[in-house]
């Protein structure tokens, strides 16, 4: 079985493809993921749209904990280059309702880290594209992660 077709599937939902993605160890994985194209990602990320929250994306980290999540872009580069990290983590202020982080990958020289804030999505609109927002143009309310 692979990824590729459980994900163009329309009676495949999502809670199918995370049972699917978590019987395969890390390089399995990543082996079905690299296999994904750009029409692909997108039908996944639709399936997954609107169960992703801020919460799913640091589990019980506490402040100022990195949290890294893998991602293959879409971008047409070179695939060496289309591996990057998204990292996340708590304010000090535990209560906020945001994430800070910062973009890690071959590109970072290039490009920088791509700062961003993390928020729930607001609106019906943004809710439609998925949970939460990742937000280049906020800037942190607070200090964020030494480093």
């Amino acid at each position: 079985m692979e990824l590729s077709h459980l994900v163009m599937d329309p009676d495949t939902d999502i809670a199918e493809l995370a049972a699917f993605l978590d019987g395969l160890n890390a390089s399995q994985r990543w082996m079905q993921l690299r296999q994904l194209g750009r029409d692909q990602q997108r039908r996944l990320y639709h399936k997954a749209s609107g169960r992703i929250d801020l919460a799913q994306l640091v589990g019980d980290a506490g402040s100022h904990v990195e949290v890294v999540h893998d991602g293959l872009n879409t971008l047409a580069v070179p695939a060496p280059l289309r591996r990057f990290q998204k990292r996340f983590c708590r304010p000090s202020d535990q209560g906020a309702d945001e994430l800070f982080g910062y973009n890690e990958g071959p590109l970072r020289r290039v490009i920088g880290p791509g700062y961003f804030v993390a928020s729930p999505c607001s609106d019906d609109v943004q809710r439609s594209l998925g949970g939460v927002v990742v937000d280049y143009y906020r800037v942190p309310h607070g200090p964020v992660r030494d480093g």
